[in-house]
């Protein structure tokens, strides 16, 4: 994916009334971030994961918090992104979401990987961000899928019971 193309966000009413018109940028950073995934945490916060292009061409995992202050919604926590997954090759297809329990309260963010493309076609990497922080659990992502055939599309479910996440 080359080019300029930006990640946006806004929100809307359960009537369809859309609140930030001009959207609040995420990222807006060189080339290219595409196939944005968001998800909501219960203390007004967001979380945005998106593949990235800015330092390789190839793709990364990049994500931003967001949050409502004064019936706004603000990107001041992470206004240029943070690195979530990226390593050699692709990584793309982010999937995320948010576990509530109190005593886990992080987003899970997992993706479609190719660093291992060579002898193992594409795998599923994750990682963990902490809610308040921002802080991610491992550099570059953790396997969570791969064998020798391809493994690619995550889906995720918060159970939020036990604090773990639901792999799909």
């Amino acid at each position: 994916v080359t080019g300029d193309r930006n990640i946006y966000a806004t929100r809307v009413t359960t009537a369809g009334v859309v609140q930030d018109p001009s959207g609040v940028a995420v990222s807006t950073a060189a080339l290219a971030q595409i196939s944005p995934a968001i998800a909501f945490s219960n203390s007004g916060r967001f979380f945005v994961v998106w593949r990235d292009n800015r330092n390789d061409l190839a793709g990364d995992i990049f994500g931003a918090r967001l949050r409502i202050t004064g019936g706004a919604l603000v990107n001041t926590y992470d206004p240029t992104g943070r690195s979530i997954g990226a390593a050699i090759g692709t990584q793309e297809e982010p999937a995320i979401a948010y576990n509530s329990s109190d005593n886990y309260r992080k987003y899970l963010v997992a993706w479609t990987d190719h660093r291992n493309f060579a002898t193992a076609k594409t795998d599923i990497y994750a990682n963990i961000i902490d809610r308040n922080s921002g802080s991610v659990y491992y550099a570059t992502g953790t396997a969570i899928a791969t064998t020798t055939t391809a493994e690619s599309q995550p889906a995720l479910a918060p159970y939020s019971s036990t604090g773990t996440m639901q792999f799909g």
